[in-house]
Protein backbone atom coordinates (compact mmCIF):
# COMPACT_ATOMS: atom_id res chain seq x y z
CA UNK A 1 0.00 0.00 0.00
CA UNK A 2 1.06 3.62 -1.17
CA UNK A 3 1.01 6.53 1.23
CA UNK A 4 -0.93 8.53 -1.37
CA UNK A 5 -3.06 5.59 -1.53
CA UNK A 6 -4.77 5.94 2.15
CA UNK A 7 -4.47 9.52 1.77
CA UNK A 8 -0.90 10.89 3.44
CA UNK A 9 0.85 13.51 1.32
CA UNK A 10 4.10 15.76 1.83
CA UNK A 11 2.45 18.13 3.57
CA UNK A 12 1.03 16.14 6.11
CA UNK A 13 3.81 14.38 6.76
CA UNK A 14 5.38 17.62 7.46
CA UNK A 15 2.93 18.85 10.11
CA UNK A 16 3.38 15.61 11.94
CA UNK A 17 7.67 15.59 11.87
CA UNK A 18 6.58 19.17 13.29
CA UNK A 19 4.72 17.91 16.44
CA UNK A 20 7.40 15.12 16.91
CA UNK A 21 10.21 18.07 17.05
CA UNK A 22 8.59 20.06 19.55
CA UNK A 23 9.78 19.67 23.25
CA UNK A 24 7.82 18.26 25.71
CA UNK A 25 8.04 19.41 29.19
CA UNK A 26 10.61 18.02 31.21
CA UNK A 27 10.38 17.61 34.82
CA UNK A 28 12.65 17.37 37.43
CA UNK A 29 12.49 16.04 40.92
CA UNK A 30 14.58 16.21 43.72
CA UNK A 31 14.69 15.34 47.62
CA UNK A 32 15.87 18.76 49.17
CA UNK A 33 16.47 20.51 52.93
CA UNK A 34 15.81 23.80 53.24
CA UNK A 35 15.01 26.36 55.66
CA UNK A 36 10.68 28.62 55.82
CA UNK A 37 11.65 31.91 55.19
CA UNK A 38 8.37 32.55 57.86
CA UNK A 39 5.83 33.26 55.04
CA UNK A 40 4.04 30.43 55.32
CA UNK A 41 2.38 30.60 59.09
CA UNK A 42 2.71 26.35 58.69
CA UNK A 43 6.87 26.68 58.95
CA UNK A 44 8.29 29.08 61.16
CA UNK A 45 11.13 31.12 59.84
CA UNK A 46 14.03 28.77 60.54
CA UNK A 47 12.33 25.75 60.57
CA UNK A 48 14.56 22.96 58.40
CA UNK A 49 12.21 20.43 56.14
CA UNK A 50 12.92 18.20 53.85
CA UNK A 51 11.02 18.76 50.76
CA UNK A 52 10.34 17.04 47.70
CA UNK A 53 10.04 19.10 44.85
CA UNK A 54 8.94 18.69 41.15
CA UNK A 55 10.04 22.21 38.67
CA UNK A 56 8.71 21.86 34.80
CA UNK A 57 12.09 23.06 33.84
CA UNK A 58 14.34 22.95 30.48
CA UNK A 59 17.18 20.44 30.13
CA UNK A 60 20.42 22.99 31.13
CA UNK A 61 18.22 24.51 34.27
CA UNK A 62 18.34 21.08 36.30
CA UNK A 63 18.89 21.47 39.73
CA UNK A 64 18.72 25.23 39.81
CA UNK A 65 15.13 24.90 38.73
CA UNK A 66 14.83 23.51 41.86
CA UNK A 67 16.39 26.03 44.21
CA UNK A 68 14.53 28.54 42.43
CA UNK A 69 11.77 27.34 42.92
CA UNK A 70 12.25 26.83 46.42
CA UNK A 71 13.13 30.28 46.84
CA UNK A 72 10.30 31.91 45.08
CA UNK A 73 8.20 29.56 47.52
CA UNK A 74 9.31 30.75 50.33
CA UNK A 75 12.54 27.95 51.46
CA UNK A 76 15.91 29.53 52.01
CA UNK A 77 19.15 27.81 52.01
CA UNK A 78 17.92 24.69 50.00
CA UNK A 79 20.53 21.66 49.60
CA UNK A 80 19.62 19.42 46.93
CA UNK A 81 20.23 16.30 48.28
CA UNK A 82 19.03 14.15 45.11
CA UNK A 83 17.55 14.77 41.91
CA UNK A 84 16.28 13.12 39.16
CA UNK A 85 15.10 14.17 35.36
CA UNK A 86 11.51 12.44 35.18
CA UNK A 87 10.12 10.19 32.54
CA UNK A 88 6.88 11.59 30.96
CA UNK A 89 5.37 8.06 31.66
CA UNK A 90 5.73 9.28 35.73
CA UNK A 91 3.28 6.99 37.81
CA UNK A 92 3.21 6.31 41.09
CA UNK A 93 0.61 5.37 43.44
CA UNK A 94 0.92 8.25 46.30
CA UNK A 95 -1.69 10.61 45.63
CA UNK A 96 0.84 13.70 47.14
CA UNK A 97 3.59 12.68 45.00
CA UNK A 98 0.99 12.33 42.12
CA UNK A 99 -0.45 16.05 42.77
CA UNK A 100 2.70 17.46 42.95
CA UNK A 101 3.87 16.17 39.44
CA UNK A 102 0.56 17.60 38.33
CA UNK A 103 1.07 20.69 39.52
CA UNK A 104 4.52 20.57 38.02
CA UNK A 105 3.36 19.95 35.04
CA UNK A 106 0.32 22.78 34.78
CA UNK A 107 1.73 25.07 37.43
CA UNK A 108 5.45 24.78 37.09
CA UNK A 109 6.18 23.34 40.09
CA UNK A 110 5.05 21.59 43.15
CA UNK A 111 6.27 20.44 46.44
CA UNK A 112 5.76 17.85 49.35
CA UNK A 113 7.08 18.95 53.05
CA UNK A 114 7.44 15.93 55.15
CA UNK A 115 6.98 16.76 58.64
CA UNK A 116 8.65 17.48 61.44
CA UNK A 117 12.03 19.50 61.46
CA UNK A 118 14.67 16.83 61.73
CA UNK A 119 16.06 16.65 64.62
CA UNK A 120 19.73 17.99 65.35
Amino acid sequence: MKLKEIGWNEGRWKEIAAVLRRKTPTVVAGLCRAQADGSDPKYPAGESHEILVMVRAEEPEGENGLADWLQSNGWLEAVIIESRKLEQSFLTDDSLVRACYVNAMTLGGGCVVYGDPPKR
